[in-house]
């Protein structure tokens, strides 16, 4: 029953994020990021700054035609998208996020 109620949540939650086609649909201080969506002529969600230690795109041109961010909106103020690497199961795995 408890998983249930935080699938629940989970969804809510999802659904509570704005959709967008670019970042004129967005708050001031959001980007619009690429994800599939059923909704159509909607092919984004609103997202905030991506902050301290959460995955990021090292490539701030890396957009749709229509402007939305593929990956990861950028870097919060302040803050740098930077390589990190991590050995998983003996294998090295590279990525980036914001420090």
């Amino acid at each position: 029953m408890n998983g249930s109620l935080c699938f629940r949540e989970a969804d809510r939650q999802q659904f509570a994020q704005k959709l967008c086609r670019s970042e004129e649909d967005c708050d001031w201080d959001q980007c619009c990021i690429d994800a599939q969506t059923r909704i159509p002529g909607f092919h984004g969600i609103c997202h905030n700054p991506t902050g301290r230690g959460e995955y990021c795109n090292p490539d701030p041109n890396d957009r749709t035609e229509e402007g939305r961010y593929k990956e990861a909106c950028p870097c919060d103020k302040g803050l740098n998208c930077k390589s990190k690497e991590e050995i998983i199961g003996g294998k090295t795995r590279n990525f980036h996020v914001c420090g």
